[in-house]
């Protein structure tokens, strides 16, 4: 054996016992197990595969709740643009002898275009008609609530849509079109124009009753139904409801396609928003 490794050894065989003499035999043997091989380093690959389906599990509780109450935002915004709306039409009745706004859709007999006794209920969520055939007496293209955009009492834009919106007439289509004299713009609210069962004449405070709905989220087909579990409406005192429809009762009456809709069945679900009656499950 070399003489420099026979110093080595010694060297460490005189620091061990230095140390177990300052603090104890179980301080060399510590030291020791902590740099051995017994210390796992890692996780093994079912550790992991474990944490990976307990964090799915945890986002898929978690995902529905945020859906919910995303979808709880959008109706509390959808609901604040009908409030906007009760402020335009209370400002417009003020400036025009108590009327409500107009439309092209009401029946002919109220200046309207339709020789039906009950009009065209089922197209009065577009705000502004492509022609002048199409257009209130006075000619003018703006139409039922896009009225209060003509006057001066709303802005152009998002107040005319819903954030719930799922169907064909998204904001994003009609951007342009607002900044345009003409084109057809469709917004995702039903308005009335009138009062319960099309025997008031339009004006705002001779409605009776006063609850009654005069706008509404769109009514035309299912696509223009803008929440799946119920329904936002405005009514003729200017306060705002929900209609709780959790069993989708309403959608279903509803046409699958917009060219396929009609008066009776707009009629239908304005008459059952006046019973505000919530729909069961």
């Amino acid at each position: 054996m070399f003489p420099e490794e026979n110093k080595s050894s010694e060297g460490l065989r005189l620091a061990r016992s230095r140390t177990e003499r300052r603090f104890g035999s179980r301080a060399f043997s510590v030291r020791h197990a902590c740099y051995g091989k017994s210390v796992r380093a890692a996780f093994t690959l079912i550790e992991v595969l474990v944490s990976i389906a307990v964090i799915a599990t945890l986002i898929g509780l978690l995902i529905p709740g945020l859906n919910k109450a995303h979808e709880t935002a959008r109706r509390v915004a959808c609901s604040s643009n009908l409030r906007q709306f009760g402020f335009g039409i209370s400002s417009y009745a003020e400036a025009s002898q108590d009327r409500l706004p107009p439309s092209g859709f009401l029946p002919r007999g109220w200046g309207g275009r339709s020789a039906s006794p009950s009009g065209e209920p089922d197209q009065m969520l577009i705000v502004r008609v492509g022609s002048e055939q199409l257009a209130y007496k006075d000619g003018i293209l703006w139409d039922g609530l896009g009225r209060l955009f003509y006057a001066g009492y709303l802005a152009p834009g998002k107040v005319f849509y819903c954030p719930s919106h799922r169907g064909r007439h998204p904001f994003a289509r009609y951007v342009s079109y607002w900044g345009d004299r003409r084109g057809e713009i469709v917004s995702n609210y039903q308005y009335r124009g009138m009062g319960a069962g099309g025997n008031s004449i339009p004006k705002l405070y001779q409605i009776e009753p006063a609850n009654i709905a005069i706008a509404a989220d769109g009514m035309r087909s299912k696509a223009d139904y803008n929440h799946r579990v119920g329904i936002n409406y405005l009514r003729a005192d200017l306060g705002v409801n929900w209609l709780s429809d959790p069993g989708g009762q309403l959608a279903e009456l509803l046409p699958d396609d917009e060219d396929e809709s009609n008066s009776s069945t707009t009629n239908t679900i304005w008459d059952m928003l006046d019973d505000r009656k919530d729909m069961p499950r």
